[in-house]
Formats: structure tokens, C-alpha cells, sequence
């Protein structure tokens, strides 16, 4: 916990990236949530891990925008860098779909009693969840033509989620 606690600090009034006080305090709790349960704590664990992997993406997606600056952009979140990317063992993706204002979305099937579970943003901040589907396939229709929006998954399977994708922000046609 005490990453997260140096992850949350660092995200306070950085100077490359911005993170409302409100969702840090929203993970603080989280945070505190963990720290304090005495049943589902693997649950509990699950939402901290969450909250972080969406403030990496926050990090990294200001990192690809400024190459030159990239490496301490991600460090001045607390966040490692990697030098070498890596396959990533889902594969999840945003297309601009045949209307006005639609996405589709996909990511790769888990196969029998399993749920995918999609997330949506406008802002990149507040995700709220999409209905969950037992298909790898979902559209959003209704979106806000020439804006972005932000999208993520999580599989769901007989033993618990899998843990959430990267953040995928794609601009609304």
C-alpha cells in the first residue's frame, strides 16, 4: 500500500498531468477501504489495482503526446517505465462505427461463463459502467460527434476479473 500511497502523493499538483482532488480522494478511500476490510479483501484489492492502472493511463497517454519528455512524465507520477513494450494477452478495441456518433467495441472472447465488462468516460476521468456483455462485441451509440471519448474492459470469468485493459480514447465521428 505503500506504492499507492507514493503513486496518490505524486499525483497531487503534478506538473504533466492533472488529476482532480476528487478522484484522488475517491481512491484514497479505496485505498483505505483495502487497508481496512476484513472480508473481500481480494475485491478491495482488485478496485485499488484498478484506480491505479486508469492514473498509468492518464500518465502514459501525456507521456506519447511529448516524446522528449516522456520518461520523466511517467516517473513523475511514480510510475515505472518499461523500455520495451509487451503483448498484451487480451486484445481490446474502439472503431468508429457505420453511424453518427458510434462506436463498436471489441476484445477477445474468454470463452464459456465468462462477462465482458465495459467502461466508458467523456472526459477521461469518470468512468460509469456500460452493460456488461457475454459477447466480446458491444456498439455505444448517441455519442457527441468531434469529441473523444474513453473506453475500458475488464474480462470476467468463473473465477473473478481479470483486471482492467488500458484506456483506449478515440475521437466520436
Amino acid at each position: 500500500m505503500e506504492r499507492a500511497k507514493n503513486i496518490l502523493e505524486a499525483c497531487t499538483n503534478n506538473s504533466f498531468v492533472t488529476v482532480p482532488i476528487g478522484k484522488i480522494n475517491t481512491i484514497n478511500g479505496h485505498v483505505a477501504k483495502y487497508k481496512n476490510a476484513k472480508a473481500g479483501v481480494a475485491d478491495a484489492w482488485q478496485v485499488v489495482k484498478n484506480d491505479l492502472k486508469l492514473l498509468m493511463s492518464k500518465f502514459q497517454e501525456v507521456a506519447n503526446h511529448d516524446p522528449d519528455n516522456s520518461i520523466e512524465i511517467i516517473q513523475s507520477g511514480k510510475f515505472k517505465v518499461k523500455k520495451m513494450g509487451y503483448p498484451q494477452k487480451r486484445k481490446f478495441e474502439a472503431k468508429i462505427g457505420k453511424t453518427e456518433g458510434e462506436i463498436i467495441l471489441k476484445a477477445q472472447g474468454g470463452g464459456q461463463n465468462t462477462c465482458h465488462d465495459w467502461q466508458m468516460s467523456v472526459d477521461g476521468d469518470n468512468f460509469f459502467r456500460l452493460p456488461p456483455t457475454i459477447a466480446g462485441k458491444t456498439k455505444v451509440k448517441g455519442l457527441k460527434v468531434a469529441s473523444y471519448a474513453y473506453f475500458t474492459h475488464e474480462l470476467v470469468t468463473t473465477k473473478g476479473p481479470k483486471g482492467l485493459s488500458n484506456v483506449i480514447k478515440i475521437l466520436v465521428n
